[in-house]
């Protein structure tokens, strides 16, 4: 099974989102936001978010905020 895409090789959206769930404060970082913030910037340049993108973010978060519980809700499994 390959493992998440690298956060640099993510289409731009993708990035875009990732960086303003890191920009949350402590308690804001959820799984459920960062889907809605990749929502927001693939419609705003026009693209898809692809299944396999969506995983890579939630493991890219995952790992990076140690989300777990109520914060990893809506976690993807590989696709």
């Amino acid at each position: 099974m390959p493992d998440a895409i690298p956060q640099h090789n993510l289409p731009i959206p993708a990035r875009c989102a990732l960086e303003y769930l890191e920009a949350q404060g402590l308690g804001n970082r959820t799984i459920a936001k960062l889907d809605s913030y990749l929502d927001h910037y693939s419609k705003a340049y026009g693209q898809t978010v692809e299944p396999m993108v969506r995983f890579s973010c939630h493991r890219i978060a995952l790992r990076r905020y140690e989300l777990s519980e109520a914060d990893a809700t809506g976690l993807m499994e590989h696709p």
